[in-house]
């Protein structure tokens, strides 16, 4: 069972603060000392929601506390489908997908 920030037993998920920054706000834990981190990142989301979650969920499921300097880049995927037609001209689609990366830090 998780604990929360006073190390009491608790049944919600841990809140992951996230930010663009290279820091957190002192409300957020940024006025503790950082232990640990690692980077993260995660390509092919195909909502900027789904990327943000799952930065939070990495987060929490490797026992870190927040994730810093995060980045959004979306990512434009190109295809050619197949050749169609009696001309055998093809036929493409794009997509647009999103890239999410940041530093994730535990303390």
């Amino acid at each position: 069972m998780p604990t929360d920030h006073h190390g009491e037993m608790t049944d919600q998920e841990k809140y992951i603060p996230i930010s663009t920054t290279d820091a957190l706000p002192p409300a957020f834990g940024g006025d503790r000392a950082v232990t640990r981190m690692s980077l993260t990142w995660a390509t092919g989301h195909r909502s900027f929601a789904d990327a943000e979650q799952w930065i939070m969920d990495s987060a929490r499921a490797n026992d870190y506390d927040a994730v810093i300097g995060v980045r959004f880049v979306p990512v434009t995927y190109v295809s050619a489908d197949s050749i169609s037609g009696g001309l055998g001209t093809r036929e493409t689609s794009t997509e647009c997908q999103w890239t999410v990366y940041g530093t994730a830090i535990g303390w």
